[in-house]
């Protein structure tokens, strides 16, 4: 979990990095290429910086949509079976963090909120529910609305998303190909 949000954050600053400095990383890019290229050199980046950005967009409103959804439904469940679960903030947290990193995330938090729904009163039952639930809602919004705010983002269709990723994934190795096959993707495209 902890490698997992160090991960993210890394992830975030970096991008935060580089789009605060893209002008002066843009300019000394474009002084490379022949005057009469310049333009279409500026028109290209801009679309990518436009993929790159509706990306970032797209994958952090996911994650807070993932740790609300989490959130209320574990709020829900604990109204429902009148079982309490202390972590409910806790694990919403975990969720959304965890959210981008393709796999790796669904599962992660998914243990992490059946050890925590298990914890408080050492309750195997609904640990189990509490990792039943993390894990449904993750994989709900990761079939459903992930393909589509990525794909509304960057200008792509939810099939592309998926496929993209999937591809990212198989050839480009592993999580890293996951998170960067679909701007690749798109900004080849």
């Amino acid at each position: 979990v902890v490698a997992g949000a160090v991960i993210f954050l890394s992830a975030l600053l970096i991008s935060i990095y580089i789009i605060l400095s893209w002008n002066d990383m843009g300019e000394n890019f474009i002084g490379f290429f022949p005057q009469r290229y310049r333009d279409d050199v500026v028109r290209l980046v801009a679309q990518m910086n436009g993929i790159f950005g509706g990306y970032l967009r797209a994958t952090i409103l996911t994650s807070v949509i993932t740790g609300l959804a989490t959130t209320i439904s574990l709020g829900a469940f604990a109204l429902i079976s009148g079982r309490s679960c202390p972590y409910t903030y806790v694990i919403g947290l975990i969720a959304g963090l965890l959210y981008p990193i393709p796999l790796f995330g669904i599962l992660a938090s998914t243990v992490a909120g059946a050890v925590l729904g298990f914890m408080p009163e050492n309750e195997l039952g609904t640990g189990l529910w509490v990792g039943l639930i993390v894990f449904v809602v993750n994989c709900t919004l990761d079939r459903t609305l992930q393909p589509k705010l990525m794909g509304d983002a960057i200008g792509v269709s939810p099939l592309f998303v998926i496929f993209a990723a999937a591809a990212g994934g198989e050839f480009l190795g592993g999580v890293w190909g996951m998170l960067l096959g679909i701007p690749l993707a798109a900004m080849t495209k």
